[in-house]
């Protein structure tokens, strides 16, 4: 997956340039503001700024009437010269933050729609996955992996990003946190769980400091910034992007062993030394007593990370009798309505969804009026002028609208625009009639 900025995280974590003006301090407030940085962190139309009051236009200039009907007890909390946010309950009943901006002029509303459309994409197909895999693995990322409700354009030429909420005390901050240990072995379950839930559905996260896990007042736990998804075979296997070195890590800083404090807040590879992780062993035993299954495979997790191999071992981790004895009772947190019904869908409307959703940006190749360049050649005194189509035989491009002659201006073939996980930056994408996805692409039209 392209990262494109944190789809979940905390407002105060936003670059300089895209901070947001707080209205509300209120516990349920501040929670519900994350899982917007992507849009925060655009610039130009969708810049915003911490401090000072509320734009008086968020209202009557940026908010777009025909998102009401979608949200209840909606009100502004935070806002930009040209885009506010607003929190509201969705059809469920959730809290949501709902970021809308104004189209303020140029190219960046346009490309900041394609990158968030880009990553809610991720992050709703992660769904599928776990439809697919039934209603345990379905209940389990409904507990811990918010997700994307929907982005689009609205109508008055702006943008509109609706992201699930999520805690804001990240695990970086458990050396610091009055926590009990019976609740620190449950969030270290729960953060187990959660990375099981994306392995299990053929994902790793790759990105698991100690921002990007986060608990909420009522010691829920979730996981946020899905921007490093990939498949365990292109996962990161080295320093703290690692899943399998996040178990290890987070072990040592919620059961308050010695690197801890160090942990929690600064990890690299080299840490990971036999001695270290030694007493990282011993530190367990002696504070949590896991058990000899949980000891057998967290040993092997360590080696692995030592020798930066695969596999993470998340899978056999979380089938431990400690991991199951302190997992949580799985509640619904983050249900969403795209999603719903995904249960009862047959192996051919899966795999339907799937390829809609993916590719649900894209165009058909055949009706982009670049798709021809004229060749010219010339052979024993012949000319020969004929039409030659980009891509030609293959299944997909990322194209651009300026004429080809063969050698400049040559669309970029298959690779981002049809691989899960990439997308194609700032040029859009099409799919020719070779591809399976083609029926659900869109027509070119100027």
């Amino acid at each position: 997956m392209v990262r494109l900025g944190k789809c979940i995280a905390s407002l105060f974590a936003v670059a300089e340039s895209a901070r947001v003006k707080i209205a509300s301090h209120s516990n349920m407030d501040l929670e519900s503001m994350v899982m917007v940085e992507s849009i925060s962190a655009a610039g130009g139309m969708m810049g915003i700024t911490v401090g000072g009051e509320i734009n008086k236009a968020c209202e009557s200039e940026i908010w777009s009437p025909e998102l009401s009907p979608m949200f209840t007890e909606r009100r502004v909390v935070g806002s930009g010269a040209t885009a506010c946010v607003w929190l509201g309950k969705d059809s469920n009943g959730i809290l949501v933050a709902i970021k809308v901006g104004k189209n303020s002029g140029g190219k960046g509303a346009a490309h900041a729609l394609a990158s968030w459309s880009s990553e809610c994409r991720d992050m709703q197909m992660l769904r599928f996955d776990s439809c697919e895999h039934g209603k345990d693995m379905l209940a389990l990322h409904e507990m811990y992996i918010p997700t994307c409700e929907g982005v689009g354009p609205t109508k008055s030429g702006g943008a509109y990003y609706i992201m699930h909420a999520a805690g804001t005390t990240g695990f970086k901050t458990a050396p610091q946190e009055q926590w009990s240990v019976d609740q620190k072995k449950t969030l270290f379950a729960s953060f187990v769980a959660s990375m099981y839930a994306l392995h299990e559905v053929g994902q790793t996260h790759n990105d698991l400091h100690g921002e990007n896990i986060v608990v909420d007042h009522n010691m829920h736990m979730a996981l946020i910034d899905f921007g490093e998804l990939k498949p365990p075979v292109r996962s990161w296997v080295e320093g703290y992007k690692r899943d399998g070195n996040a178990v290890w890590r987070w072990a040592e800083v919620l059961a308050g062993c010695p690197q801890g404090d160090l942990w929690a807040t600064s990890f690299d590879q080299g840490y990971l030394m036999p001695a270290v992780a030694s007493a990282t062993k011993s530190c367990l035993i002696s504070k949590w007593s896991p058990g000899a299954d949980f000891m057998k495979v967290f040993t092997q997790m360590l080696e692995n990370g030592m020798d930066k191999k695969l596999p993470h071992l998340i899978i056999e981790l979380y089938k431990t009798k400690f991991i199951q004895d302190y997992a949580p009772t799985v509640k619904k947190l983050f249900p969403a309505d795209f999603a719903k019904g995904c249960l009862n869908w047959d192996a051919a409307k899966q795999k339907e969804m799937m390829l809609r959703k993916q590719f649900e940006n894209h165009y058909k190749c055949d009706t982009v009026p670049t798709f021809t360049w004229t060749k010219t050649s010339t052979k024993k005194g012949k000319t020969r002028v004929r039409e030659v189509q980009q891509c030609g035989g293959l299944k997909g491009a990322c194209f651009t609208l300026e004429k080809s002659d063969g050698r400049a201006n040559v669309w970029q073939c298959e690779g981002a625009s049809i691989t899960r996980g990439a997308q194609c930056g700032n040029f859009p994408a099409c799919l020719t009639n070779l591809h399976e996805a083609y029926a659900y692409t869109k027509t070119w039209s100027a």
